[in-house]
């Protein structure tokens, strides 16, 4: 436990990311025009004001970490590499750096529940949102980006 505390810390402490990662992504549903509809879970030390924290959180399971099943079927990530080997790409620094990066590709947000986190000695909160993701356009900026390869391409 303590191993995996301390490589995700050696691992953002490299990149300029602001990833939280005390996060969760769940699937809540996949509609048929290709959106991923996730609700995301974070932990934060105070009420959130920007929502931009949740979106990057969105789009970073969606990429890197795949989206776990309870209505769907869990969701691989986009992207095989680990984020260290593409944290140097300009499409996957646009997205992190710039606040407004992943906007494009989240349709809606939803606020579901928010309040502190009872029986915690130190004051948390927990944030818990459900984001609609638009997976194709994403995926067609990452074959852009040459992080993914095109289907037909394979053949």
């Amino acid at each position: 436990m303590y191993y995996k505390i301390l490589f995700g810390i050696l691992c953002f402490s490299f990149c300029s990311c602001k990833v939280i990662n005390n996060y969760q992504t769940e699937c809540y549903s996949v509609s048929e025009d290709a959106t991923y509809i996730i609700d995301v879970t974070l932990e934060s030390k105070s009420i959130l004001k920007d929502l931009s924290k949740i979106k990057i959180n969105g789009i970073d399971g969606v990429l890197f970490r795949g989206v776990t099943g309870k209505n769907c079927v869990t969701q691989k990530p986009l992207i095989q590499q680990t984020k260290s080997e593409v944290i140097n790409n300009k499409f996957i620094n646009s997205i992190y750096k710039n606040r407004g990066g992943c906007e494009k590709y989240i349709t809606k947000i939803e606020q579901l529940e928010t309040g502190p986190i009872l029986g915690v000695s130190k004051q948390l909160y927990q944030h818990k949102y459900r984001l609609t993701i638009n997976k194709d356009l994403l995926r067609k900026d990452l074959i852009n980006a040459g992080l993914l390869k095109e289907l037909n391409s394979i053949f």
